[in-house]
């Protein structure tokens, strides 16, 4: 029979490896789990260091690596990782450093020692950068330890207190960045304090600047605000105009745009500020529905937890893939360290020599004082100290040393642009007439980068043809979309490819999806392709887990039983499906309908005496059958009529029976008639048969609409000299066991 079906979804493609292992953007995953940023890996073998680059990995000992694929520790980054600064002014030379910070900056008048109070780490390793930029000339004390006047210094938390590495200076020669270019000499921060720095050419402008909770590059133009990345020969364009529309597009030579997270949580497309559009970790999609997966989950901040290490016989070994040791235990003489090679150059270790004697504690030749803490690389195949640091004073060169804003800048540009270069890699911020654009430029890729918390979100283009949008992040999923009640699209080729709507539709090569569809698909030589699946059966639970109520496959098991390939839907639960297949069925009838007709009042006729008949009596038996369009319907009718006289007493003679008729006019093969006992001369009682009959009829209806045919029941008599009653001998008290007069139609289909 022919069934219909709204289909909801969206057409999505993506591609998995299975082997104990899963693989983002790479077939030959390196890990447990490896997201290849750039899609640069080789399909067999080791990545190169440089296609590792852009990897993420995790390995089967729960160690994780950023930019490289055979991670050493816990967490490996082959890169750069940035604290940020909180200002605090000092009170009655007193200041309180609150939770949850890593740098700080002492501001504000002295006239004493500055005592530092410091929050209890809630885990040791925990690290603390202060940088004592009083005026007065005064030092600034944490847990007995002196940060000089205009100085900076490294703690870390340790037994209950906050321990300094030590540290360096740096010196400063003053540039104007307003005049002349320069060269950084290392990466430089500029503290806001809340302000925020303007590039400005009349009412265009681009500003970098932060709230309370939020870092924000803005740009401003009487006509567009932009952000443009570069890689190679490829662009990536984010821009909002004033013709209401905000656009983010590629550009160049084969050069598509992947939206996505590279972590195992949900991508979401929103309008009118709802979720529209969710694509799971699992590859699936859900429209007007939320339901997200995670695979990689990094909660919160990342901290480095201690291991306390007992010296024995003024000797300590330190085990592989620890960050932090604290060692404990008394000490008679210098204690030997030995430590295992890092797997990889670049892993860190911090080291607390807490044991009690007053000795010190030797690694690779670089001794830790008692009771005092030393940081290590490990490079050259030996473990290096990094013997702390300092910042530089007034004046300050922007390329050589940080420096903090005392208000709000503004640079005027004059239709010039500011740049910093490394090469042929640039990062710009200009002015047009009507634009304000900030450029990313790179040999192989340009990118922008907002953190806020331990999330991030990551726009580039590379040289590969591929601009991305991803975040990184513990739960950091992606919103795309419009908070106000406009559409969004997505275009390629500069081509309206997807719109959604205000109200949640979705449009597929279509600017005007139907209102009453939630997927409106426009394609005049292309098709819906579902999905694939070998199903075993039509209870089969196994193929596809806990499929939903209503899910649309593609089965590709010619085997299966009974009807092999072809689409088939759940008509079951979750727990227990049938797949039904939605293809005409051809060869198999199955039940339509059963209907069924009683009597509800006895009929009487007279007699109607020697050569007369009466076969239009009216029984009320009548059942009209539907018969569905371009299909074949089999129809047996059955009926059973209580017939018989009402009298006694008289010579019977004649006949009674009932006419079949089908669509008002007689089918003869229906029809039934009995013959009176030619009754004696003698009176003889009322009598009463049940007279039964059934008709059988085959239908083809190859109309596109559905038929009706109508069967019913009339009453006959011939040449009867007595009453008749049809049906039932009452409709209330005594019966006699006549019973009541019933008809009923089975009819069993399938399609042409």
């Amino acid at each position: 029979m022919k069934k219909n079906l709204l289909l909801a979804g969206l057409l999505t493609t993506f591609s998995f490896v299975a082997k104990s292992q899963v693989g983002i953007n790479t077939t030959n995953p390196q890990g447990v789990f490896n997201i290849d940023g750039l899609k640069n890996n080789p399909t067999t073998g080791v990545p190169t260091a440089a296609q590792a680059k852009d990897d993420l990995v995790t390995t089967s000992n729960g160690n994780l690596g950023l930019g490289l694929t055979t991670p050493g520790t816990t967490l490996d980054v082959n890169g750069a990782i940035t604290n940020r600064e909180t200002a605090l002014a000092v009170a009655a030379n007193a200041v309180t450093v609150p939770a949850n910070v890593s740098l700080v900056r002492l501001t504000g008048a002295a006239t004493g020692t500055v005592a530092i109070s410091a929050f209890a780490a809630p885990n040791p390793g925990q690290r603390l950068i202060v940088y004592n930029n009083t005026t007065g000339g005064f030092d600034a004390t944490l847990d007995g330890v002196t940060i000089p006047n205009g100085k900076a210094l490294e703690f870390v938390f340790s037994n209950s207190f906050w321990r300094s590495t030590d540290g360096g200076s740096a010196g400063a020669t003053p540039v104007n960045i307003y005049t002349a270019d320069g060269t950084l000499a290392g990466n430089r921060v500029v503290t806001t304090a809340g302000n925020s720095l303007s590039f400005a050419n009349g009412s265009n402008s681009v500003s970098v600047g932060t709230t309370g909770t939020e870092g924000i590059v803005r740009t401003n133009g009487s006509s567009r605000g932009s952000l443009l990345a570069t890689g190679g020969g490829n662009s990536l364009t984010v821009y909002a105009d004033d013709n209401g529309k905000t656009v983010m597009m590629t550009s160049g030579n084969n050069t598509g745009m992947d939206i996505g997270a590279f972590s195992a949580d949900p991508v979401n497309i929103l309008t009118n500020n709802v979720r529209r559009i969710t694509a799971d970790s699992g590859g699936n999609v859900g429209i007007n529905t939320t339901s997200p997966g995670t695979t990689l989950d990094v909660n919160g901040a990342i901290t480095n937890r201690e291991t306390a290490l007992a010296v024995t016989a003024n000797a300590v070994t330190i085990p592989a893939n620890v960050s932090q040791v604290q060692l404990t235990g008394a000490a008679t003489a210098n204690v030997a360290i030995t430590a295992p090679a890092a797997p990889n150059p670049g892993q860190r270790l911090i080291v607390y020599n807490n044991t009690t004697g007053g000795f010190g504690a030797t690694l690779d030749g670089v001794t830790v004082p008692n009771n005092q803490i030393l940081e290590f690389v490990f490079s050259n195949s030996f473990w290096r100290s990094t013997d702390g640091g300092a910042v530089g004073a007034t004046p300050a060169n922007i390329y050589t040393v940080n420096g903090t804003l005392a208000g709000n800048r503004v640079v005027t540009t004059a239709g010039n642009s500011l740049s910093f270069t490394n090469g042929s890699n640039s990062v710009s911020v200009g002015t047009t007439g009507t634009e304000g654009i900030v450029r990313a430029t790179g040999s192989s890729r340009g990118s922008f980068v907002a953190t806020g918390g331990s999330a991030a979100l990551s726009m580039y283009i590379n040289d590969s043809g591929k601009a991305f949008v991803t975040t990184t992040g513990n739960g950091t999923g992606i919103d795309i979309g419009a908070a106000t009640a406009d559409p969004v699209s997505i275009i390629t080729n500069n081509t309206q490819r997807v719109l959604i709507t205000s109200t949640g539709s979705i449009g597929v090569n279509t600017p005007t999806p139907h209102a009453s569809a939630i997927l409106d698909l426009n394609g005049i030589n292309r098709g819906f392709l579902l999905p694939k699946v070998l199903l075993t059966s039509t209870t089969d639970a196994a193929t596809v887990p806990t499929p939903a109520n209503g899910l649309l496959v593609y089965n590709n098991n010619s085997s299966m039983a009974p009807y092999g390939m072809g689409i088939y839907y759940n008509s079951g639960t979750s727990a227990a499906p049938r797949w039904t297949k939605l293809a005409p069925q051809t060869t198999d009838y199955q039940l339509l309908d059963v209907s069924t007709d009683v009597a509800t009042v006895p009929v009487d006729q007279v007699a109607v005496g020697i050569g007369n008949i009466v076969d239009n009596i009216d029984l009320g038996l009548s059942l009209p059958v539907t018969i569905p369009a371009n299909s074949t319907v089999k129809i047996v009718i059955d009926y059973n009529v209580p017939i018989g006289t009402t009298n006694s007493g008289t010579t019977q003679r004649g006949y009674y029976g009932v006419r079949f008729l089908r669509n008002g006019v007689e089918a003869q093969e229906g029809s039934r008639k009995f013959t009176v006992t030619e009754g004696s001369s003698t009176p003889v009682g009322s009598q009463m048969i049940s007279l039964s009959g059934k008709f059988f009829e085959t239908y083809t209806n190859t109309n596109a609409f559905p038929v009706t045919a109508t069967y019913t029941l009339n009453g006959y008599v011939e040449g009867t000299n007595f009453p008749v009653r049809f049906n039932m001998w009452s409709a209330s008290g005594a019966n006699f066991n006549w019973g009541k007069a019933t008809m009923g139609a089975t009819l069993f289909a399938k399609d042409n």
